[in-house]
């Protein structure tokens, strides 16, 4: 008797996390992210902003940081801790010197955080060049979809992680 009280225990255990796992999968049965980076010679500035799925940047945090959380409360907590996320995972070069970015805030789109950063930008430069690893290390499948705009015009890149290196031209 007491062993069946058991079993039927750990089968109700075993159905909850499988039913837990398969709605995760059904809400989004995709990884992406997507940044857009927009340079404006004429304004000199470097404009980047970043949509990854929410859920997936709370799971990564959570990981990271072993702190609950919830990112769709505006706190300058949240938002020191997405800053500090995207700053480590997306790494920009002009002409092979890296820069700072400086993060603006974040907001939540439906089931996206959109993070908006900026720099200033050094006119003549040639080339731009970004590593982006977001969510690489914690979902297997991220893809990570990159569009450079320089004076309006759109370059983009698919990047399947572990694949993490792009490099536009800037003319």
């Amino acid at each position: 008797m007491q062993t069946k009280k058991i079993f039927l225990k750990h089968l109700l255990l075993f159905v909850g996390v499988v039913a837990t796992l398969s709605f995760h999968k059904a809400a989004h049965p995709f990884y992406l992210s997507v940044t857009e980076i927009n340079i404006s010679s004429k304004d000199k500035t470097l404009k980047l902003s970043c949509r990854p799925f929410l859920d997936d940047l709370q799971l990564a945090l959570h990981a990271q940081s072993k702190q609950a959380l919830n990112l769709s409360i505006q706190s300058e907590a949240n938002k020191k801790l997405v800053a500090n996320y995207i700053q480590e995972h997306v790494k920009l070069k002009l002409d092979g010197k890296a820069f700072t970015l400086t993060c603006l805030g974040y907001e939540i789109e439906e089931e996206a955080l959109w993070c908006y950063l900026e720099a200033p930008f050094k006119a003549g430069s040639k080339s731009l060049s970004i590593e982006n690893t977001i969510l690489c290390s914690s979902l297997e499948g991220q893809v990570n979809i990159i569009h450079c705009i320089y004076n309006g015009q759109r370059q983009s890149t698919r990047l399947a992680c572990p694949d993490a290196l792009a490099a536009f031209e800037l003319k």
